[in-house]
């Protein structure tokens, strides 16, 4: 009986360094993952994930209730690779974590009412990049306010833009009269938006898009962002994420 179970013992030391002295070329790590911004695509009923790199995420394994996701949700989807060219997707991937996003065409200003519409309060923003067909952009909004805020990318009629080869836009925030007074001693939650760049025409041969912002730190200015410098981004997403108001205006763009 010892020796059974001796022998079981030796046998199944053997099969668990089998496993773990794999190297990456037999497959990936249960414990590796990525964080990154995508959209959800049904196809012939089957549910999966396009990244803004263009890569198609088939989930087999972890938490992915396909019946709760519709055609062209963006989510943000902490995911592990299981394997390459899966059923004719690029990967199958087992579903860590994922989380529901804001997406919305791009709109535009025609009279003075829309203007007042949308707003032109100040905005704390982290971060924007463009990556597949979405300018992406994360921002921060106070925890607490009276009725929903809303955040718009419009193109402005109102003003005439440059000729320049960029596509000119305003990123607009609406706060419904809950900036009017200074913010003190409250916690800002941060999020992300997607905004659809094939909402609108862009000519072939434009360079890239310049967004004017309203930023709390800095005032009206205008970001360059390069359709040749578009980022393939692994983001670092926190669900629920809040920080102290002094501390999110400091790192604002």
């Amino acid at each position: 009986m010892r020796s059974s179970s001796r022998f079981f013992l030796i046998f199944m030391t053997a099969l668990l360094f089998a496993f773990t002295s794999c190297d990456d070329d037999e497959g990936y790590s249960l414990g590796n993952f990525a964080v990154r911004l995508a959209t959800v695509k049904i196809g012939n009923g089957v549910s999966y994930i396009l990244t803004d790199s263009y890569k198609t995420l088939l989930p087999i394994a972890g938490y992915y209730p396909s019946g709760y996701l519709a055609d062209g949700d963006r989510v943000a989807i902490n995911y592990t690779l299981l394997y390459d060219d899966f059923q004719g997707f690029d990967h199958a991937i087992k579903v860590n974590n994922f989380y529901k996003l804001l997406s919305k065409p791009i709109e535009t200003i025609e009279t003075e009412a829309d203007d007042e519409k949308f707003g032109d309060d100040v905005v704390w923003i982290y971060d924007i990049w463009i990556e597949g067909d979405y300018l992406n952009i994360k921002f921060a909004y106070p925890a607490f306010f009276s009725e929903p805020h809303r955040v718009s990318l419009v193109q402005n009629k109102l003003v005439e833009s440059e000729d320049d080869g960029y596509v000119h836009l305003e990123y607009r925030y609406n706060a419904m009269g809950d900036l009017d007074e200074p913010l003190e001693d409250i916690y800002m939650f941060f999020s992300y938006v997607g905004f659809n760049l094939k909402s609108i025409e862009i000519p072939d041969d434009c360079k890239g898009l310049k967004v004017k912002i309203n930023s709390v730190k800095n005032g009206h200015r205008i970001l360059t962002y390069e359709f040749n410098d578009a980022e393939d981004k692994s983001i670092d997403f926190i669900e629920n994420e809040k920080k102290p108001v002094d501390e999110v205006t400091l790192k604002a763009y």
